[in-house]
């Protein structure tokens, strides 16, 4: 395994026509487990398009269910136990974080700049998806 994954717990390839079903139900099983702990996640997602993309994926995925979540672009993003993002700096603190990228170089780009900039050692959980 390649050593910029050696800290992820968990590293999904989803492939790009089962996104929506394959990367909600990821999210909720996550939500469901960690919600009583009171962990908060945050989805880094390599692109806006890919952010607004998961936005409206988490809205519509199933009519019974609801994922409670928002966007770095709302007012309220502390008191979003999901918040999608494209950049980690200036973002409330959260236990988990969910890499998501449909490119692999964009995901080491990424991951090697949460490692620099000390970023890693703020969450207690990690899973990395790549969509292709």
């Amino acid at each position: 395994m390649e050593s910029f994954l050696k800290n992820a717990k968990y590293i999904c390839h989803i492939e790009k026509y089962k996104f929506s079903k394959t990367f909600s139900k990821l999210v909720e099983r996550i939500y469901i487990t960690y919600y009583n702990k009171g962990y908060k996640i945050h989805v880094l997602c390599d692109s806006e398009k890919i952010m607004l993309n998961i936005d409206s994926i988490l809205w519509t995925y199933e009519q019974l269910k609801f994922l409670p979540h928002g966007t770095e672009k709302d007012s309220s993003q502390e008191d979003q136990p999901i918040l999608l993002i494209t950049k980690i700096h200036n973002s409330p603190e959260r236990d988990i974080l969910i890499v998501v990228s449909d490119n692999e170089a964009r995901i080491r780009e990424m991951w090697s700049w949460i490692s620099r900039n000390s970023g890693i050692t703020k969450y207690k959980k990690f899973v990395i998806v790549q969509c292709h």
